[in-house]
């Protein structure tokens, strides 16, 4: 009773540090997803800065406008000028609404972007100190040379340099470049396509050719986008301005994190993939689908920020792939409250949640888009419960890690909206903190596994060990036992037999002398049922292992054993041979067909006796026919005490040699044709 007692206090302690464990693996977990969410979001706000912007009169209202000054250093374009539903002539017509583009993001139908950017001003004051700070983009041609970044759109974009036709992604539906540029054609189709575009923005450095006026001094972007009918165009990132090769760095390290990542999923998924393959087991199926979900999610955020023949397809994947990671965040832990799998309602919701993406991606509509983003908090917030429920009976701590950075995960991507580079956005660093738990918590979950599965092993090669020790003493025990019942019982067996024979000799009663003959036979037929079991246990199962033999040679030592003591009795004995090797134990063969060919001797009272062997792609037969009297087919011929034909026989020779070809894997069966007898041994083929 103490004993109980004392082991339940130290249950509920061991209860008690792995909740409290648990509990500040949770708390950390989240401290360290909220502190980098943080961390990461204000440090974009500021990397790289924001262009400042003035407020200059249009052609039809006020436009914001960019000055070189700004772009000295590297700078972000926050806002542009936004037109819907018209496109605006190139450098003629500069106008639009100014937008904000950290708040939005798309926009409708068709209409004209512009980016107006300022050159000195030959009347300022400072202006000779402003043409010196910028000597250092000062270039051969007179020229100061910066680049824009101009992030991919979805849908199809034309983009104009001043008037100037410079590139086109997709194709507009009726669409004439010669109404904008002197560049000739029309377009009639629309064709979905998007491309991120660097466009060298160059100003005159000479005081004497820069014009007072304000739009012949200014380097103008025209953007004429479109977007596939009922959706919207997407800018994908925020523009950037500045040096040509600091604008390209940056964009090449944004590319190379997202590569990074990519091929880190991919690498962790097929690692998991073969780690279930190998182990023939589930367990890692939410680690596969938790770097499936990111693998998809990074690969096609590369793909959106490159060139993309499908962008709206892309972003509809990309925001499945996104639903995975928390999703398959759920099948991490499957908590069960009082015998109820509470994880099956989690996981209905996150399949919601999947097909909301799928859907508002499909068919824009604001209010299922609100309706994803709220399943979205709700979601993050029931991974959160999921994951306070668990602490006390979750004893893996890495399913609570990854159960909370999922859920961190799901809120950084529906909240998160100016995003400049990616490499700035928390949610990708939410995704790197979430592989490198899954990859580390994952090997170490395989290690653990592997572990376990050699300790089991070993266990099984002792126990094995063990149980082959005792078999083989059970079988020296048995050998014993037979060769003390077919050696030391033959010895009063042989008395008695020398007892009726004297009496046999002097008894002259024909009553006695039958009854006399009666007993002789019973005592030949015991004395051939111990000579079988002296046969037998001279058969060492445990010993002898079956290998490669060549049936014809075996067939051959047969025929050449048996041949004298056939043509002695009359007996006609043929053997046809193949070359056939067969998995076979040597000794245990040639005494089932020595037992056969002597059965077929002493009772068949047969005339011709045939050995032959055949084979197919799997099997060997080696078949003994005679033409003797058969035994009764009603009966099971090797069932051990078997008697047939009115003659009682102990019946054990045939018995015992089918019990040696099981030994061997074999098999031996009888079959009576026409009136020939038929005794087939099979066994497996041998290369």
């Amino acid at each position: 009773m103490e004993n109980t007692k004392a082991d339940d206090i130290l249950s509920d302690r061991d209860t008690r540090r792995r909740t409290i464990l648990n509990t500040i693996v949770v708390t950390l977990t989240a401290l360290l997803c909220i502190a980098i969410a943080l961390f990461v979001h204000f440090y974009a706000e500021s990397t790289p800065p924001a262009a400042e912007y003035t407020e200059i009169q249009g052609t039809n209202g006020t436009v914001a406008a960019y000055s070189i000054e700004d772009l000295a250093n590297l700078r972000t374009l926050t806002v542009t000028n936004y037109t819907s539903g018209k496109y605006l002539v190139p450098h003629e017509e500069v106008s639009g609404k100014i937008t904000d583009l950290g708040k939005v993001s798309e926009f409708e139908g068709s209409g004209t972007l512009q980016f107006v950017f300022l050159n000195l001003d030959p009347n300022d004051k400072d202006f000779a100190e402003k043409h010196e700070a910028l000597s250092p983009f000062l270039r051969g041609d007179g020229y100061w040379h910066f680049t824009l970044y101009l992030p991919a759109i979805t849908g199809a974009t034309i983009v104009y340099l001043n008037s100037e036709f410079i590139n086109n992604s997709g194709q507009l539906s009726d669409y004439d470049f010669s109404q904008y540029s002197e560049y000739v054609r029309i377009t009639d189709k629309f064709i979905s396509e998007s491309a991120p575009l660097f466009i060298d923005l160059s100003f005159s450095a000479d005081f004497n050719t820069v014009s007072e006026d304000i739009f012949s001094r200014s380097t103008i972007v025209t953007i004429h986008y479109e977007s596939m009918q009922g959706k919207n165009a997407r800018l994908f990132s925020i523009p950037i301005a500045g040096e040509n090769s600091l604008v390209r760095t940056m964009i090449n390290a944004d590319k190379m994190v997202l590569t990074t990542i990519c091929v880190t999923a991919a690498l962790g998924f097929t690692l998991f993939i073969c780690a279930s393959v190998l182990k023939h087991t589930f367990k890692f199926a939410p680690k596969i689908f938790i770097f499936f979900g990111i693998l998809g999610y990074i690969f096609c955020t590369l793909l959106l920020y490159s060139a993309c023949s499908f962008p709206y397809n892309a972003t509809m994947i990309k925001a499945l792939f996104a639903a995975i990671i928390p999703f398959a965040a759920i099948f991490e832990m499957r908590v069960r409250t009082k015998n109820f799998p509470i994880w099956i309602p989690f996981a209905a919701l996150g399949l919601l949640h999947c097909i909301l993406e799928i859907i508002s991606s499909v068919l824009y509509s604001i209010a299922i888009s609100i309706t994803s983003v709220v399943v979205s908090y709700i979601l993050a917030v029931l991974l959160v419960i999921l994951a306070v429920i668990s602490i006390k009976r979750e004893k893996r701590i890495y399913s609570l890690i990854t159960v909370i950075t999922a859920a961190s995960f799901a809120v950084a991507r529906v909240s998160t909206h100016r995003i400049t580079l990616f490499m700035y956005s928390p949610q990708l660093w939410l995704c790197i903190l979430l592989l490198t738990v899954t990859l580390i918590l994952g090997i170490m979950f395989f290690t653990i596994l592997e572990r376990r599965n050699r300790f089991l092993t070993q266990n099984l090669k002792n126990e094995v060990a063990r149980q082959t020790s005792e078999l083989r003493e059970m079988i020296e025990d048995r050998d014993n036992l037979l060769r003390y019942l077919s050696h030391d019982m033959k010895k009063p067996v042989i008395r008695i037999k020398q007892s009726l024979d004297e009496l046999m000799k002097n008894e002259n009663d024909a009553e006695k002398l039958k009854l006399l003959d009666d007993a002789e036979r019973k005592l030949h037929t015991i004395n051939s049922g111990l000579t079988d079991l002296r046969h037998y246990s001279k058969q060492n199962f445990a010993a002898e292992a079956s290998t490669s033999v060549n049936v014809s040679e075996i067939l051959t030592y047969i025929y050449d054993s048996f041949a004298p003591d056939c043509e002695a009795q009359g007996v006609r004995l043929y053997c046809k041979k193949q070359d056939i090797n067969a998995f076979a134990k040597k000794n245990m063969l040639i005494s089932v067909l020595r037992n056969l060919i002597f059965n077929a001797l002493e009772h068949a009272k047969c005339t011709v006796i045939e050995l032959a062997v055949t084979s197919n792609l799997k099997v060997c037969r080696i078949s003994v026919t005679d033409d003797g009297v058969g035994l009764n087919s009603v009966d099971d011929a090797f069932r051990a005490y078997h008697t047939s034909g009115g003659e009682e026989n102990m019946g054990l020779g045939l018995y015992l040699c089918r019990e040696l070809m099981h030994s061997m894997s074999g098999e031996l069966d009888y079959e009576r044709i026409g009136k020939k007898t038929v005794f087939t041994a099979t066994l497996q083929l041998a290369p």
